[in-house]
């Protein structure tokens, strides 16, 4: 899309200017162009009435873009709560009922004492939805920081509480969007509170993103929000970002007199230091603000557990009373260089080395007792103690002058991509206190030679331009050198979502030639564009002979059995040919082997083969699981004997040596070829509706290509020769 005032070419996406900051021509449908006569407001509630015999209104709280807020009496459970309703001028736009339900359920399924709780929602006699969630006494963070900016100890304190708020709504896959100070409650106890999660999304639900600039605060949003772009939990990270600037310092990093301005200050300024608004700021509090709001999301913390990390250190700093302001820490660095520029260059030499002198026998001495440390740690094989006692003492492998303790605690990770030259981020997969992943740290770029790890799993994050991005998992032994190579994707519409699988040898010593096999399983949205597009109208996506009920049948009877629940053409669970609400970025279910095959031939894909899953799945090694042979996490890593499936991908740390996201669990998958003497049709891999083990190939299952079940679904491959040219 073409800028009006200053020609620059911006996506399609955008709503301002990236050069000049600009609003852009949108279409007519677009929530920034629409004129909208507001409808005449009516309070859904009166201070004394009763609502639906059990909440008695006290008073109006406030009002926001998504809801009005009241205080209330729950007259049966004698509590105070609050109850958030949907403006009476939105009930009929059904985008922002569902977002409203969305909050709701998002938040109803978060338990954690940094975020509001949510009781239940319910409808008024007139249809109006609200909210019912607990009531803080307090105020928020943005009332307090009008006062001014607030105590380094209190900032640590209340972004500690929100960070770790957020993490857990991030464990979920829930994404808040709106962060900022008004969305924080500060209770009279001092808990903070992260409130309102009326723009949350379930990671992947991008219909309910298209409103970003104007459902969020522009002053807080990220970068890439206000480029129209898919956003994830990184824009929290950045809103938080700008948030804890906002305590320290008083005000905004990125102001300007209307939006348009606010938008490009955001993709193109940098914000004034901290140090130059408040001299007392810790230099360690400055760069967790940088990090944090850096303008590329793949530059930032990837998790908001790193922040929780690094925020713990220095609040156990604060009170040891070790810090230093980050005014002064400049100060003495610009003192020093002052001082080794005055004097002989021999003297500054002499002085140079020295130091290094001096600095090396103290960093030995401090290994020295780090080392002490370590040995139990190492003999006893508790290799996340070792990584925390390296990281507390600020120790590195490369301290170790013991070989022998050195074999016992680390390895080393060689990574070879092509093309070359990709950006390598690794981050520690922690068993404890519960399985997370660690902060995520630079590598380099492939190739990569011998890069020292301590022993232990590691995601492994691969990016380079016009590239698919690429996450898998490595374990690195100890004594070991660990070599792996990785086939980037590049970025094209056929293989969205793709990634490569090199080749390799079956578990018959058959070599199977490289292809692309699909990240997720098909998602119902992924399989409503089949639907849509006439897939079960089209006689030649439906090559194979169809049997039902062991009886051949034609393609125009089969049309008649391959129905949802209204009786049309579609997955037996769906019905009036859509997909259950809410269940978008679930896996499609409820469809024959035909139904797969038939949309895999319209996708230009085919369904894999046995050999080819499970070289998708176990990357030709003769490791149990995806993620290796800890059968013990399988619960952390994958989604069995649960109550159903789950959104694609929800589950990063079970991900395939491939990149393959829910190979073990969630739903079983169709596969093309045939295992079975009687001509029964395999499904592979286990779901939800079982125990880890079925994953294993001795507990594949067999049905009629008739067959349809909640627990099995698809995904599918494309060969790599097919795509050699484009």
């Amino acid at each position: 899309m073409k800028c009006p005032k200053c020609e620059s070419v911006n996506p399609e996406t955008s709503h301002f200017c990236a050069d000049c900051g600009t609003q852009l021509i949108l279409p007519d449908k677009s929530p920034l162009t629409r004129t909208v006569l507001p409808e005449k407001q009516t309070s859904p509630a009166a201070a004394g009435n009763i609502l639906k015999g059990k909440y008695r209104i006290i008073e109006e709280l406030g009002k926001g873009g998504m809801g009005v807020v009241f205080k209330a009496e729950d007259i049966k459970l004698r509590r105070t709560v609050a109850l958030k309703f949907l403006p009476p001028d939105l009930t009929r736009n059904t985008s922002a009922k569902d977002r409203f339900i969305q909050e709701a359920q998002a938040a109803s399924a978060l338990d954690h004492n940094n975020i509001c709780t949510v009781h239940e929602i319910d409808e008024t006699d007139e249809g109006q939805l609200f909210i019912v969630m607990s009531f803080y006494e307090g105020k928020t963070l943005k009332t307090r920081i009008e006062n001014g900016p607030l105590p380094i100890d209190s900032v640590v304190d209340i972004a500690l509480q929100v960070a770790r708020g957020l993490a857990k709504a991030h464990e979920h896959g829930i994404v808040h969007r709106d962060i900022k100070p008004s969305n924080i409650m500060l209770t009279e106890d001092g808990v903070a509170k992260v409130v309102d999660f009326g723009l949350a999304k379930l990671a992947g639900q991008t219909q309910l993103t298209k409103t970003a600039t104007t459902m969020g605060t522009i002053a807080y949003i990220s970068p890439e929000q206000a480029r129209g772009e898919k956003v994830d939990h990184r824009t929290d990270i950045w809103a938080f970002g700008v948030t804890l600037y906002e305590m320290i310092t008083g005000q905004l990093p990125f102001r300007g007199e209307y939006e348009p301005a606010v938008i490009h200050a955001i993709l193109n300024d940098q914000p004034k230091p901290i140090r130059n608004l408040t001299a007392d700021v810790p230099i360690e509090l400055e760069k967790i603000v940088e990090l944090a709001m850096n303008k590329e999301a793949g530059k930032r913390f990837q998790q908001v557990h790193e922040i929780v990390d690094a925020l713990g250190l220095l609040e156990k700093k604060i009170e040891s009373g070790r810090l230093i302001p980050a005014a002064q820490e400049l100060a003495q660095r610009q003192r020093r260089k002052k001082y080794l520029l005055v004097g002989l260059t021999i003297l500054a030499i002499s002085l140079a080395l020295a130091t290094i002198f001096l600095w090396q026998r103290s960093r030995s001495r401090q290994a020295e007792g780090v080392m002490a440390r370590l040995r139990p740690a190492a003999e006893a094989r508790l290799y996340d103690d070792v990584a925390e006692i390296m990281g507390a003492s600020g120790v590195r492998l490369g301290d170790i002058r013991d070989e022998k303790l050195l074999q016992l605690v680390s390895g080393s990770l060689s990574i070879e991509s092509l093309p070359p030259k990709a950006e390598i981020a690794y981050a520690r997969v922690r068993s404890k206190p519960e399985m997370s992943l660690g902060i995520s740290a630079g590598a380099g770029r492939t190739p990569l030679r011998g890069f020292p790890l301590v022993a232990g799993e590691y995601q492994i994050t691969l990016t380079l331009e016009n590239m698919n991005p690429l996450k898998f998992l490595v374990e690195v032994k100890p004594g070991e050198a660990l070599q792996v190579h990785r086939t980037l994707v590049k970025t094209s519409r056929d293989l969205t979502g793709m990634v490569m699988v090199d080749k390799g040898m079956s578990q018959n010593n058959v070599e199977i030639p490289a292809f692309f096999v699909d990240q997720h399983e098909i998602t119902n949205e992924e399989y409503f564009q089949f639907v849509s597009s006439g897939g079960y109208r089209e006689k030649g996506f439906w090559t194979n002979p169809i049997i039902i009920n062991g009886l051949p049948v034609s393609w125009e009877q089969a049309m008649k059995s391959f129905v949802d629940k209204t009786a049309i053409p579609g997955p037996r669970l769906w019905s009036e040919g859509k997909y259950p609400d809410a269940k978008k970025d679930h896996p499609v279910v409820g469809i024959s082997w035909y139904e797969a095959m038939a949309y895999a031939l319209w996708a230009g894909k085919e369904l894999p083969t046995w050999d080819e899953w499970w070289l998708a799945a176990l990357g030709g090694t003769d490791r149990i699981l995806p993620w290796g042979d800890d059968v013990k996490s399988s619960s952390r890593r994958a989604n069995f004997g649960l109550k159903g499936a789950q959104p694609v991908e929800s589950y990063p740390l079970g991900v395939s040596p491939f990149g393959g996201y829910d190979m073990a669990g969630n739903v079983r998958e169709w596969l093309r070829d045939s295992r079975s003497a009687a001509g029964l049709r395999t499904v592979v891999g286990g779901s939800w509706a079982d125990s880890s083990y079925m994953f294993e190939a001795s507990h594949a299952e067999f049905f009629g290509a008739d067959f349809a079940s909640d627990y099995i679904g698809f995904r599918c491959l494309k060969s790599a020769a097919s795509n050699r040219d484009k």
